[in-house]
């Protein structure tokens, strides 16, 4: 299984953790400095602990809520009444803390818009900010003053749920790309599938049928048994042939309409593709080499790496013709994949192009950068 979407939404989940912590270190700080009392003290550091396990709590939930990242909540960890827990430790330390409290329904603000349904949720944030204005002057702020505390937990509230449903998105990209990679082979292979189907159901029925008549003739009437046999045996070249003739459809796609297929596919899942590449003027054999290690290349890109730009190029010199394909965001063991199938990926596509007197080289230019280069005489042939 492909954990990339999970280790993405992990690495997202801890980014927004870090940044909010970073917003509620700030009024922590001023409420916790402001107290002269050792009681005072050590309430205002309970209180904002509650408050900042709650803020977890209902993170966790808004990210869980909206695509399965793989966190769980504990099961006494209801929102139906850790919410009002929260709304109670929001508002009523500030009667007794005063000013350095007014930054912290910014935090109840993104816990309404992440875990509240719509219109819900913005009805709730808007009656969050709006309350934001008499607390502020009770507290003995002006009238401007108030706006702006108002203001604040509104741009703060909006930046943390914003902050992590990007963390969400994140989730849902790396998900959508590894599904558009699998329903791209899937759909590959139930195409190869069909065509074999349609072209080989009907010979092997045929024979199944002959073999049966000839078994059935043979003690009897020998004659016709060797008859039965001969037509077995012309039916099987003739399906011999339809099976090159598949491999030859498959493998004979033009390189352009290859190219413009599998870019497309690539953009779909979300990278960019930087083209310069053409393939005529080439023999039949290199022009197979070609579109088969523009397929792997391709195919390792969508499934093996974490590609947001793939640059493939062609480029003629002399009697040689060059096919390179770079991308980024390759994995460690990238020039690997595949060396456990035998004749499957590169070690596959080695064999291949080997097969019309060329060579192909697979490796890390980088960390980051991974590039396959194909190397084919334009009059190549299968030996």
């Amino acid at each position: 299984m492909d954990t990339t979407p999970e280790k993405a939404a992990r690495f997202a989940f801890w980014a927004a953790m870090i940044v909010m912590l970073g917003y509620f270190m700030i009024p922590a700080a001023a409420v916790v400095a402001d107290q002269t009392g050792f009681v005072h003290v050590l309430f205002a550091i309970g209180s904002l602990t509650l408050l900042g396990l709650l803020q977890i709590g209902h993170t966790v939930y808004g990210l869980t809520r909206r695509a399965d990242g793989g966190w769980r909540l504990p099961l006494f960890f209801v929102p139906s009444w850790t919410l009002p827990v929260q709304v109670l430790f929001t508002y009523a330390p500030i009667w007794w803390f005063g000013e350095p409290w007014l930054g912290i329904p910014a935090f109840l603000a993104c816990t309404v818009l992440l875990i509240l349904p719509m219109p819900r949720s913005l009805l709730a944030f808007a009656a969050i900010v709006i309350v934001e204005v008499p607390l502020a002057r009770a507290a003995g702020f002006t009238m401007s003053r108030s706006l702006y505390a108002a203001l604040s937990v509104m741009l703060t509230g909006v930046a943390l749920f914003g902050l992590i449903r990007l963390a969400t998105m994140v989730h849902e990209l790396y998900r959508a790309r590894a599904e558009l990679a699998r329903l791209a082979v899937a759909e590959e292979r139930l195409r190869f599938a069909r065509d074999l189907h349609d072209l080989l159901g009907h010979r092997l029925s045929v024979v199944a049928l002959k073999s049966e008549l000839a078994s059935r003739f043979l003690p009897a009437d020998p004659d016709k048994a060797r008859e039965q046999m001969s037509d077995i045996t012309e039916i099987v070249h003739k399906a011999l042939s339809d099976v090159r003739r598949v491999a030859h459809d498959y493998r004979g796609m033009s390189f352009e309409e290859e190219l413009g297929a599998l870019t497309s596919v690539l953009e779909s899942a979300g990278i960019t593709c930087r083209v310069n590449a053409a393939a005529r003027g080439v023999s039949p054999g290199a022009m197979a080499a070609l579109t088969w290690a523009l397929r792997e290349g391709t195919t390792n890109v969508l499934r093996h790496s974490k590609a947001s730009v793939c640059t493939i190029q062609t480029e003629l010199r002399g009697d040689l013709v060059y096919l390179e394909i770079v991308n980024d965001g390759a994995p460690s063991r990238h020039a690997e994949d595949g060396a456990d199938r035998p004749g499957g990926g590169i070690p596959g596509l080695i064999e291949r192009v080997t097969m019309v007197g060329g060579r192909a080289v697979a490796e890390r230019c980088t960390d980051d950068l991974f590039r396959l280069m194909v190397e084919v005489p334009r009059d190549g042939t299968v030996s």
